[in-house]
């Protein structure tokens, strides 16, 4: 089944404050209060859709934001709950090519419900799809697997996979819908106190098809 992918690429000054996030005691000593953290960041997201490589890359980034809760369980290994949300932009033509948009009652239909003019470009129009995610992530510090847990390391790098569930809240152009997504990613945090670090984190999803309110032709989208 054709699934849908998000990209998330928030920008590299962000803060994360944490209480004993970056400095973690061996496991043996990790208490239940011990090792969580908190993060706050926003940045950009790319929605790539049917039809939306059809326009320029840069007419279809839009703004995303995500906070975090999460515990290391010992210098190499944690995991968090992270809540996304924001705006993604998609594309698409205004002639039928085959696919079909979904409706609130689980219907179908050869045109999108609205596309107000301002959201007209070219032959086509502007997708602008309101989402929330909310997810598990286990993550792997790198850094400390590779080297070894050092006191005032000044870099952290974090790979990612999770899972969890999206929602689009009902717009002009696409009805409601929530699925099941999966997501790999890369954090790296730069480290100024014990607490303290700011972050840049790259990360994709992998939606369901409906996702943006339209499915596509496989063989002309």
């Amino acid at each position: 089944m054709k699934r849908k992918s998000l990209f998330i690429l928030p920008a590299l000054a962000l803060l994360a404050t944490g209480v004993s996030a970056q400095l973690v005691q061996p496991a043996q000593k990790n208490s239940a209060k011990d090792n969580w953290f908190i993060s706050f960041g926003a940045g950009t997201n790319l929605l790539m859709g049917e039809q939306d490589r059809d326009i320029d890359f840069g007419k279809r980034i839009d703004v995303s934001g995500e906070v975090s809760v999460g515990k290391w369980f010992s210098p190499f290994v944690g995991a968090r709950f992270q809540f996304t949300g924001g705006q993604a932009k998609g594309f698409n033509h205004l002639n039928d090519r085959g696919g079909y948009y979904t409706r609130p009652d689980r219907s179908v239909s050869v045109l999108p419900k609205t596309f107000p003019p301002t959201d007209l470009y070219e032959n086509g129009f502007y997708q602008k799809i309101a989402y929330t995610t909310m997810g598990v992530d286990m993550m792997a510090n790198f850094t400390t697997l590779f080297r070894g847990d050092l006191p005032n390391r000044k870099i952290d790098v974090i790979p990612f996979v999770g899972a969890g569930l999206s929602q689009t809240i009902d717009g002009d152009q696409n009805s409601a819908s929530g699925d099941v997504y999966y997501k790999a990613g890369l954090r790296t945090c730069f480290n100024f106190t014990k607490v303290t670090s700011l972050y840049a984190e790259v990360q994709g999803y992998v939606l369901n098809r409906e996702f943006d309110g339209y499915v596509g032709h496989a063989q002309n989208d």
